[in-house]
């Protein structure tokens, strides 16, 4: 039976002109890393380490095992190192990967190899290009990083505030009750029209672009409520707009029903909130073509929590942070919430500077019971890349050098508060709201010596998730 691929099992082949090396059916996992110079090339090492175990018993000593696997990394040694050629990775399987141009830059012996147990390691370094073709991949001009939590709207916990506009007589009563997080700013949204169906609306200003947001938005619970709210969130400003996704909203419950001919949109997450509140999520995505996010609470749209709205109802609900964000797709969740007053939530950018990107891979692992407990990589699994970000920052302002080294500091110390989470990293921006997005988790951030009076070099350490 063929050995399932959560045994770690690969092959690999690197071929040189006629010269083939070929390793089958052999536990080895991947190490990777960035190397970057000065002028912008770049290269990645990639390092294949395997265990080695001598199966032919002809040899009746160890020893006589172990130096018969020796000789033959010498030979590979000999006939391959500083060759050039095509590293093919799985061939034939799903998760074949092939590279070209590369050099296999040397063989070793590594610690821990015993008897008829060799632990050996194969490095491979082939150039990087950016994803323009241009230049290295590893030299950044610009950097930005938007946080979660983070909110795109105004006056979150103000929606007595004209920021969120009152139609059809929907009336608001400012820190009625207390809120999730302790503080006695929950507001009453009330209906008081028999004619209409009341609304609360913020329009929050977005990119032209293809990236999905999310409304968020706490409500309190009830218990045998006489009316129910709604919500509805949809992207509009262009044509075709996207949405609107509206929904009744039980607040006995935390079931949502979808007002009839409405949209369904993305996707719908409810949870249970401190203090008695639901949180409520819609999210959308945009169609490159919408630039404003409509947020809409309808304190009262009917009496038995159904799809149908009716105009004659009334009634009110108490309410608390509406907030409008990118979304965070790999969470279950809704975003975090972040309370905003006068000014949205606005990215770090750095521009007009030299970053120095290194990178390196962690995989996913199993341990196998040989001699020592061996790591080794799942093919086609998930793992971590790290990303350190190294810049220097120089002030010209100020009266004296100190006061420049001082300024550059403070700076710095906005990653420094920022440390522990998630959020859209981009490089290089040419100005396009879909210049490519990472998702990362800002690991650290650390301030390093410098011998200039005037500037402070510092590192920045994201982790994100990749699929090999």
């Amino acid at each position: 039976m063929p050995p399932s691929l959560m045994d770690g099992i690969r092959n690999f082949k690197f071929t040189e002109g006629s010269n083939i090396l070929t390793l089958i059916d052999t536990d080895f996992w991947i190490d990777y890393d960035a190397q970057v110079q000065g002028t912008g090339e770049a290269e990645l090492r990639l390092t294949l380490n395997s265990i080695w175990q001598h199966s032919d018993f002809t040899l009746a000593q160890g020893l006589a095992r172990r130096k018969f696997m020796e000789d033959r990394l010498k030979e590979l040694k000999w006939d391959f190192v500083g060759k050039k050629g095509t590293l093919i990775i799985d061939e034939s399987t799903a998760q074949e990967k092939i590279l070209t141009d590369i050099t296999l830059l040397s063989v070793e012996t590594n610690e821990g190899s015993i008897n008829d147990l060799l632990e050996y390691s194969i490095e491979f370094g082939f150039p990087l290009t950016s994803q323009t073709g241009v230049g290295g991949i590893e030299i950044a001009r610009s950097l930005e990083f938007l946080k979660f939590p983070h909110g795109l709207g105004i006056r979150s916990e103000e929606f007595d505030n004209a920021a969120w506009v009152k139609g059809l007589t929907a009336t608001v009563t400012a820190n009625a009750a207390i809120a999730p997080d302790g503080t006695f700013t929950a507001d009453d949204l009330e209906d008081l029209s028999g004619a209409n169906i009341g609304v609360i609306s913020q329009s929050v200003t977005i990119p032209l672009d293809l990236q999905q947001y999310e409304f968020t938005i706490f409500l309190k619970k009830t218990t045998a409520a006489s009316s129910f709210p709604g919500i509805g969130f949809s992207l509009i400003g262009g044509s075709p707009n996207v949405g609107p996704m509206e929904f009744t909203v039980n607040t006995d419950t935390g079931l949502l029903t979808l007002k009839s001919g409405s949209s369904t949109g993305d996707i719908q997450i409810v949870v249970s909130a401190r203090k008695s509140f639901w949180r409520i999520a819609l999210r959308l995505t945009n169609n490159n073509l919408n630039s404003t996010a409509l947020l809409q609470i309808h304190p009262a749209v009917n009496t038995d929590a159904s799809g149908s709205w009716i105009a004659t109802t009334t009634g009110k609900i108490l309410g608390w942070g509406g907030q409008a964000s990118r979304t965070l797709p790999i969470k279950g969740a809704p975003v975090p919430y972040q309370s905003t007053v006068a000014t949205p939530t606005s990215p770090i950018t750095f521009t007009a500077e030299n970053y120095i990107i290194d990178r390196s891979r962690e995989d996913r692992a199993q341990f196998k019971n040989v001699f020592r407990a061996v790591p080794i990589r799942i093919p086609g699994g998930t793992g971590l890349e790290n990303i350190r970000v190294t810049g220097i920052k120089q002030l010209l302002t100020g009266a004296t050098d100190f006061l420049k080294r001082q300024n550059a500091e403070s700076l710095i110390k906005v990653w420094t508060d920022i440390v522990g989470l998630d959020g859209l990293l981009k490089f290089d921006s040419t100005g396009s709201p879909n210049d490519p997005l990472i998702l990362a988790h800002l690991r650290d951030a650390l301030s390093s010596d410098l011998s200039l009076p005037d500037a402070v070099t510092y590192d920045l350490e994201f982790s994100t998730d990749y699929v090999d």
